[in-house]
């Protein structure tokens, strides 16, 4: 066990164990440490949860129509002109 001696004009002996002091810092930091662990875990816990939601959200929904996005969508010819109605003529 250390023992730090502080010089004291006064002629009292201030002795203060090194081994208490340490320990309070230690205690301290340990709280400081257990914070941050916590901070740490809680992003990391968000960060997958936002990862998960991201791929669910990405993936096709029920009855929708998985497409390749290279592949141009080919129109029929029924689509590909245009038929005139009675409200188009002038």
């Amino acid at each position: 066990m250390e023992t730090q001696h502080i010089n004291n004009p006064d002629g009292v002996d201030n002795s203060v164990s090194g081994t208490q002091e340490s320990g309070k810092q230690l205690s301290a930091q340990a709280g400081e440490v257990d914070k941050l662990i916590a901070e740490a875990e809680q992003r990391g816990y968000l960060r997958g949860r936002n990862e998960a939601a991201q791929n669910f959200i990405s993936q096709p929904a029920l009855f929708e129509e998985v497409r390749a996005e290279s592949q141009p969508v080919q129109s029929s010819p029924l689509l590909s002109s245009r038929r005139v109605s009675i409200w188009d003529l002038p």
